[in-house]
């Protein structure tokens, strides 16, 4: 969402002189999103956590390619509050719960992997905006997380479900 905001206002017909408040909205609830991550893994299990923080984040990026309206703009921010609450829950997780000899690598795979990532929704969301519109390349990163979400239940439940609180 980081990379396409701008693009979202644009195309629903914001004026680009709001920009800057929204640029400031975005960093400021990101900042309340990673400060939420530390208190909801210690009070919560980090497995739940990232389940229900999954469909909210799905939720948010469904109704931003629907809402097309300020309604879609809130939803873009709420999906970026949930990220960043995710992030500091799973890397708190993976730092405490690595073998100390290995930390450091797995780290880094880990980030890693997030920038491939990144780069592979680019690629994504870029195509099918070209080809349709941002609000169906918006529609595309929702089916992405719809998709990533399903799996996670399924390996939350083939997993069993482990005690993980206090991860972070």
């Amino acid at each position: 969402v980081d990379e396409f905001w701008q693009l979202y206002l644009d195309a629903a017909g914001f004026p680009a002189s709001i920009f800057g408040v929204v640029l400031l909205l975005f960093t400021l609830l990101r900042m309340v999103g990673a400060s939420l991550g530390a208190r909801f893994a210690a009070k919560w299990r980090v497995d739940g956590l990232l389940l229900v923080l999954s469909a909210v984040l799905t939720a948010a990026l469904i109704w931003a390619a629907a809402a097309k309206s300020l309604l879609g703009l809130a939803a873009m921010m709420l999906s970026c509050a949930t990220s960043e609450t995710m992030q500091v829950i799973a890397t708190g997780y993976l730092h405490r719960r690595a073998d100390d000899a290995a930390r450091a690598t797995i780290e880094s795979l880990a980030s890693m992997m997030e920038r491939v990532s990144v780069i592979g929704m680019g690629l994504l969301f870029a195509a099918v905006a070209e080809r349709h519109q941002i609000f169906a390349a918006f529609g595309a990163l929702a089916t992405v997380a719809v998709l990533l979400t399903g799996l996670f239940v399924l390996l939350h439940i083939r997993r069993g479900r482990k005690d993980t609180r206090g991860a972070v």
